[in-house]
């Protein structure tokens, strides 16, 4: 859904304010429930003695992230590193920084999820492959 809040602000940039108000409801929303996935995948990964380190360093993770991601946003902001007319709509130097940032936010979102997905499933895979050991061994001894 996050992917799909950046598209629709990407999409509205020439649009009125309502619509871009849509596109950040979408977005926050989809953001909620990634934010909630992921926590709950780190928690499920420790050991029940080391969840409360894990989370932490987690979270210290996370607003490291945030404070990164928001000065880098800035950066290629404030210097016009992206104003090349990417967006067919958007006829305005001005507006193609922002337009073309939206853009790389949806690339981003989208390479964040197709790796939370091959991970989250070679994790599957994996601890498969190790329960079927040990059934192995326990049957053996």
């Amino acid at each position: 859904m996050s992917a799909l809040g950046f598209t629709l602000i990407w999409i509205s940039i020439d649009q009125r304010v309502w619509w871009v108000a849509v596109a950040l409801i979408v977005m926050n929303i989809g953001y909620a429930f990634s934010q909630t996935s992921i926590t709950e995948s780190v928690s499920s990964t420790l050991s029940e003695d080391r969840i409360g380190i894990g989370m932490g360093i987690f979270s210290l993770g996370m607003f490291i992230a945030q404070a990164v991601g928001t000065a880098v946003a800035a950066k290629l902001l404030d210097d016009s590193l992206l104003t090349l007319p990417l967006h067919p709509f958007v006829d305005r130097q001005e507006q193609l920084s922002y337009a073309n940032l939206t853009l790389l936010m949806i690339l981003v979102v989208l390479c964040s999820t197709f790796m939370y997905y091959l991970f989250s499933r070679r994790r599957k895979t994996l601890n498969k492959s190790s329960k079927a050991t040990k059934g192995d061994m326990s049957y053996g001894n």
